[in-house]
């Protein structure tokens, strides 16, 4: 994700588009996973893309991190530091399966 959000903003960069670029990925599995399932994944893709985590909700209704990734693209500012990389799990009743959301720098979209 990272590398495909730096290679979007160059093209758009060369095409005198100016402005933010959001990238976001969607992962699927069935079922619903429980919280601990969730966070061992969670943490498992952030030390893959060697991301080192800055802040985060766990509640009941609600997980998500805030990461960052030395010298990858843009980057938001929080209370707790700079962060360039948004991971969100959310579960999906209806189709019965747990979802990933992960966006670069943030997540914009609703889920």
């Amino acid at each position: 994700i990272l590398e495909e959000r730096d290679r979007f903003s160059a093209c758009m960069e060369a095409a005198g588009i100016e402005g933010p670029v959001y990238l976001e990925l969607e992962g699927r599995f069935p079922g619903e996973l429980s919280r601990e399932e969730q966070r061992m994944l969670a943490e498992e893709l952030l030390r893959k893309m060697g991301a080192k985590q800055v802040a985060g909700v766990d509640e009941e209704s609600l997980y998500t991190i805030y990461a960052y990734v030395k010298d990858v693209g843009e980057t938001k500012t929080l209370p707790e530091g700079e962060v360039n990389l948004n991971l969100a799990v959310s579960c999906d009743e209806i189709r019965e399966e747990t979802v990933f959301h992960l966006g670069c720098p943030i997540l914009v979209s609703q889920w």
